[in-house]
């Protein structure tokens, strides 16, 4: 297995992320979110999960409990269907 990099790192430092990023001898990919709220790996991976609350006008992703309890018999048979995962749900 190879060394590799990558995660998410603040736009307002791209300068010093991309100098970090060019400076290594291993792949590395910085996400330099800036266009897009749902450029933001956590908007993108939980907005199917059971609980999880995602508000692209307030640029956020919170968790509330109440919608986990009532979200989860939904959630636990709707993962053995593959579109489940697919991103993208939330209107952009």
């Amino acid at each position: 297995m190879q060394n590799h990099g990558y995660g998410y790192y603040a736009p307002h430092r791209y300068r010093k992320t991309l100098e970090l990023a060019l400076g290594l001898d291993i792949p590395f990919w910085p996400q330099l979110s800036n266009f897009s709220f749902y450029e933001d790996m956590y908007a993108q991976t939980s907005e199917s999960f059971p609980g999880v609350v995602v508000d692209p006008d307030g640029k956020k992703v919170s968790f509330s409990a109440n919608r986990f309890e009532e979200g989860l018999s939904d959630y636990s048979q709707r993962m053995a269907e593959p579109e489940t995962f697919v991103l993208g749900h939330c209107a952009h």
